[in-house]
């Protein structure tokens, strides 16, 4: 569910991971942590 929403905030962002993460109310590295976790960076 969550990996759902990261995706879906990024494409809305068109990518931009700063703004990303302002739309899901996290800090930057959080996401980042995240989108490691899930697999969609390295």
């Amino acid at each position: 569910m969550y990996y759902e929403l990261i995706r879906s905030t990024l494409d809305a962002c068109n990518g931009n991971l700063s703004k990303a993460a302002e739309q899901l109310g996290v800090a930057r590295s959080t996401l980042y942590r995240r989108l490691r976790k899930f697999g969609i960076i390295e």
